[in-house]
């Protein structure tokens, strides 16, 4: 009978282990969430979380991160990795941090944030001259807004990112900026094929150009941007406009004076009984050119025209 309740006891009893670790599975190693490619050495990819988009829906969302806190640095190139449902990327820093670290920001622009770069819809990265950079503060609050849009009739759910180049020694660099011209007042006729915005705008003090970038929507069918410089014209762009793949233009840096004029030139192809005007959606249309220059601006108001 003993040896009946001893039998019993043993069968159901774990058995004696000489340590721990026998006793356990290792921890599991750190799950990677790093996007492809990884950041470049030395540098930083700033990635979102992961979003989901149900079919036809359209969303601002905005993240939050952190430049590195050891010391300031000037970042050399921008390259996006993104998701197929990304309108358009901002990159900005924040003048007062903003308190959340994800949240929907369905804004066009916070004049609490000061853009470094943006990009749309297939954009390819952004390399500087040499000898200029993008100047970060230590500990500086960077924040990506996307525009998102699931044009597929099933859900979407991804991750977009940014991977940053940063200098080897920012002190000796010249800072970077942009200059943005645009409308407010877009309006494509009903059935216009071919129809035509001229936004120009004169600088009011000498910088160089380097790289521009055109964003319209779904009716853009061409665009083109020319520098006035001297009384004398130059084209830096002028291309058919594809809304998947808003491609940036680089070219050797350009004095520019003041009084000389930036001219953007967007074509539409609107087959539809309505007019269109604009609007953030993607639904509406836009006519904007974002130029990339040094010296920079100080704030937002200086480094954009609106007609």
């Amino acid at each position: 009978m003993r040896r009946t309740v001893l039998a019993a006891l043993l069968l159901v009893l774990p058995p004696a282990c000489a340590n721990d670790e026998t006793m356990h599975d290792p921890d599991p190693d750190p799950v990677d969430d790093t996007l492809q490619p990884p950041p470049p050495e030395g540098g930083q990819q700033l990635a979102t979380s992961e979003y989901t988009l149900e079919a036809g829906q359209e969303r601002f969302l905005c993240w939050t991160f952190e430049s590195p806190a050891d010391a300031r640095h000037a970042i050399t190139q921008i390259a996006p990795i993104a998701g197929d449902v990304v309108h358009h990327i901002l990159l900005a820093r924040t003048r007062e941090r903003e308190s959340q670290s994800h949240f929907e920001c369905d804004q066009l622009i916070d004049f609490n944030w000061e853009p470094l770069w943006a990009g749309g819809a297939g954009a390819n990265e952004l390399n500087l001259p040499e000898g200029v950079g993008f100047m970060v503060d230590a500990s500086t609050q960077y924040l990506i807004q996307l525009h998102l849009l699931n044009a597929s009739d099933h859900a979407v759910t991804e991750r977009t990112g940014l991977n940053l180049t940063y200098a080897p020694d920012a002190a000796a660099l010249t800072a970077a900026g942009f200059y943005t011209l645009g409308s407010f007042q877009t309006v494509v006729p009903a059935h216009a094929m071919g129809f035509q915005q001229h936004i120009e705008c004169a600088i009011d003090r000498d910088m160089n150009v380097f790289a521009v970038f055109p964003h319209m929507h779904q009716l853009g069918s061409h665009a083109q941007v020319d520098l006035t410089i001297g009384g004398v014209t130059q084209t830096v762009y002028d291309e058919p406009y594809d809304f998947e793949q808003q491609w940036f233009r680089e070219y050797d840096p350009i004095p520019m004076h003041s009084g000389d004029q930036i001219t953007m030139h967007c074509t539409y192809y609107n087959p539809e009984g309505r007019f269109v005007q604009f609007g953030e959606s993607s639904d509406s249309e836009m006519c904007f050119a974002i130029s990339y220059r040094f010296p920079p601006l100080g704030g937002t108001l200086g480094n954009i025209c609106l007609n």
